[in-house]
């Protein structure tokens, strides 16, 4: 989905009834494996989307978890009564739903476009039926309402009591009565609610423009990574391996970094031919090409880099997909040692499923030419610790953004990114996959609605289960 289009639960449902779909925020078109695509203008499917799916096929075998939240029952406080419906056009009752077309002084409302979840249910013209009313910009609103007439030939007509001002020509409507809400819930239900969309309020004091600045930041971001990864291929091309993820020297100490080897590929010989590979990084010869500045190292999701500071790391070490290897420290030793990466039929994993690159924060201060990746020959080091790779944060949503083995770039969320997940990810050789990683968690939307005559509300509510 875009930025804009963490769209509220009646857009959703709406979408699912009418057929339409919205624009996948992350990439949408799968590459084919081992080729890199960093060219293309055709973004990637994540592979959570599997994943997610494959957990969601599977509810029914799911166990209950404590963040559930009761749904389907009528709650009893004084006048109040309050009842919380889950997300499923099912659970909501829906009996149909379309796009506003007109609305009259009168309160007439008619909704164009309507479809219908099943067309063997028919509304009953006497009965009240709780009305959803939520565009991309406007507010959302609860009210209630009767149908004037039956529904015919994709147009629905219904009757509203209460003067609704803010409702645009396209407004999403949706028609719902919840099995639970008794007549008595619907007659204490009165005049017409503005609700909260969790989805949306995170972006509420959001400029079009900062929005559109982030965009623009997650866009460059993809670009470097995939910059990175066709390198990465490129050097594959010449010397039949990856570049080894870090150089050790004679006095083995860690020597020269990936992100240097791979400068030729990145349109840089000028500069790798300035670095002396016969002393470390930060001898007095190589110092002044740690301090220069490169773009294509530095993430802009990460703020303002006075420094010069690399985002941009590698797995290195046991199962990981790049190794170390050592050199005498004469030129001679360096060519040699050039052609000890790990191949690509190494990685037994599948390179579509096996991290190459992805992101640390600014917090780590590493110099891009500084031989300082994550290192997994211990364990592999947990999500944003100081020895790990780095979420960045999203509407209140923690991503991580990589670039694969096979040269494409994805987005993966919470509550994906659990540890065993990211094992799966960082191993090149550990027998599993990503998408074998059961998820522990997923989003939920409840609907709340409390009936209490004028002192009535509605909220929408995301919960982890």
């Amino acid at each position: 989905m875009t930025l804009f289009s963490r769209s509220a639960l009646c857009v959703l449902t709406l979408l699912m009834l009418i057929g339409c779909s919205s624009e996948p925020e992350s990439p949408s078109q799968t590459q084919s494996a081992n080729t890199p695509a960093p060219n293309s203008e055709q973004p990637v499917v994540p592979k959570e989307t599997a994943a997610i799916n494959q957990v969601e096929n599977s509810q029914s075998e799911s166990k209950p978890t404590e963040n559930m939240v009761v749904t389907g029952k009528v709650e009893i406080q004084g006048d109040a009564m309050t009842l919380t419906v889950g997300e499923s056009p099912e659970e909501m009752n829906v009996i149909g739903a379309g796009m506003n077309v007109s609305l009259s002084e009168e309160g007439e409302l008619q909704v164009g476009e309507w479809r219908s979840p099943d067309n063997s249910v028919k509304p009953e013209l006497e009965k009240e039926y709780f009305i959803i009313t939520m565009g991309r910009e406007a507010p959302g609103y609860l009210l209630k309402g009767q149908f004037k007439e039956l529904p015919t030939e994709g147009v629905a007509t219904l009757k509203i009591e209460v003067k609704l001002e803010e409702l645009q020509e396209k407004t999403p409507i949706v028609v719902m009565r919840p099995k639970a809400a008794t007549d008595e819930f619907m007659k204490r239900f009165q005049g017409i609610v503005k609700f909260n969309d969790p989805k949306k309020e995170d972006w509420s004091e959001n400029s079009a423009i900062d929005m559109a600045r982030l965009q623009a930041q997650i866009t460059q971001s993809r670009n470097n990574l995939k910059q990175i990864a066709l390198a990465f291929h490129m050097y594959n091309d010449v010397h039949g391996c990856l570049p080894p993820g870090v150089i050790y020297g004679p006095d083995g100490k860690p020597w020269h970094s990936w992100r240097t080897l791979i400068l030729p590929y990145l349109e840089m010989q000028n500069m790798y031919e300035m670095y002396d590979v016969t002393q470390p990084w930060d001898s007095e010869a190589n110092k002044k090409l740690a301090v220069m500045i490169m773009p294509v190292y530095s993430d802009p999701l990460r703020g303002e880099n006075p420094e010069n500071y690399t985002h941009y790391l590698s797995a290195i070490g046991k199962d990981a997909v790049l190794n170390g290897v050592e050199f005498d420290g004469t030129k001679a030793g360096f060519e040699a040692v050039l052609n000890q990466g790990t191949r690509f039929q190494d990685i037994s994993d599948g390179s579509s499923s096996t991290l190459l690159v992805s992101t640390v924060s600014s917090d780590q201060k590493i110099r891009w030419t500084e031989p300082r990746d994550v290192f997994t020959n211990k364990n592999i080091p947990e999500l944003n610790s100081k020895d790990g790779f780095s979420t960045y944060t999203i509407n209140g949503t923690e991503r991580l953004m990589v670039a694969l083995c096979d040269g494409s770039v994805q987005t993966f969320e919470e509550p994906i990114l659990g540890q065993k997940f990211i094992e799966s990810l960082v191993t090149a050789q550990g027998g599993e996959t990503p998408e074998e990683t059961p998820l522990a968690t997923r989003p939920v939307t409840y609907f709340t609605i409390t009936a209490d005559g004028e002192n009535s509300t509605a909220v929408l509510k995301r919960v982890w289960e």
